[in-house]
């Protein structure tokens, strides 16, 4: 998933777009990703869609609305007390694709109410693909794609509203407390033959306070995850650094094969992350089915398994 905003990670499950077929006969999908594993649930939906003019040309409006849910136990350091964060959000954006450049922004919003945590942000992103011949999205030739990402996410305790007893050493007579977590994404997507891509994505995270100790204030900081960070993969939702890359190949017609692999470096302690996922999808009629694993490797909770079921339908 591109940068991380929740419209965008959690967005269209990409897979839809990946054959030219189906970027010309269809306008709009709805899409819905699904994970699970031992204490973490999350469920994405997302609807996507594009001007007539955007489907015959190329050039023309396309817009994104989605919402999602995720639930996570974990332990307090402190208490060792097991606890839940269920975390909502929603998210929108409109966006213009032109003669090979594409240009857009999204809005989005988050909230854990026992953690009386919320959060919101923009994001923009100015991208142009590279291709020898035929329009931009057209996957039976040659192309590299070059997009540039800035998001931002506000992110506000208010100690006054927490909805459960407090489980760390936070001091309920502060006032609400707020960091700004801002993303600077560099994208390159080379498709070198058709249904063959491949992807790599590095984003730098800059904070306007002093993490650590905002990090203090929550019970986990697992119910960040939802902001700038992608929906189950990052196990701190404070990252300094993210590195991505994927291949996804079509060994077979109406068959597709994803694998993602991404490093995650902690602003908080430094810690790294690692994130491995595979998916493999088909297609039937205008329909696409998803099914995949993903295993996350993280310093201080040790090894999560995860299973993913991803559908789409265009029209």
């Amino acid at each position: 998933m591109s940068i991380c905003r929740f419209s965008a990670l959690i967005s269209a499950f990409s897979l839809v777009c990946f054959g030219a077929a189906t970027r010309l006969v269809f306008a709009d999908s709805v899409s819905s990703q699904t994970a699970a594993g031992t204490g973490l649930f999350s469920e994405a939906l997302s609807y996507n869609g594009q001007s007539k003019n955007n489907i015959k040309t190329g050039n023309g409006l396309n817009w994104n609305v989605s919402g999602g849910t995720y639930r996570v136990k974990t332990t307090t350091p402190i208490t060792k007390k097991e606890i839940v964060d269920a975390t909502n959000s929603v998210g929108a954006g409109l966006g213009w694709d032109q003669s090979g450049w594409e240009l857009g922004t999204d809005l989005s919003y988050s909230r854990t109410p026992a953690e009386a945590l919320h959060s919101y942000g923009p994001d923009a992103y100015l991208g142009y693909t590279f291709a020898n011949k035929g329009r931009k999205g057209d996957d039976s030739t040659p192309s590299l794609e070059l997009k540039g990402t800035w998001a931002a996410q506000h992110y506000t305790e208010d100690f006054s509203r927490l909805a459960r007893a407090i489980e760390t050493n936070r001091n309920i007579n502060l006032p609400a407390v707020s960091v700004t977590q801002s993303a600077d994404s560099l994208e390159a997507v080379l498709n070198p033959a058709n249904r063959l891509a491949l992807s790599v994505t590095y984003t730098a995270y800059s904070y306007n306070r002093n993490i650590k100790r905002f990090a203090r204030y929550l019970d986990s900081t697992r119910a960040v995850l939802i902001g700038l960070s992608r929906l189950s993969s990052t196990v701190s939702g404070f990252p300094s650094h993210m590195t991505e890359a994927s291949v996804t190949v079509g060994p077979y017609a109406k068959w597709t094969v994803e694998f993602d692999d991404t490093y995650i470096i902690s602003a908080v302690d430094s810690s790294i992350t690692h994130t491995a996922r595979a998916l493999l999808s088909r297609d039937i009629g205008n329909w696409t089915v998803g099914i995949g694993i993903e295993r996350d490797s993280v310093p201080v909770t040790g090894v999560q398994n995860l299973g993913l079921l991803n559908v789409s339908v265009s029209f």
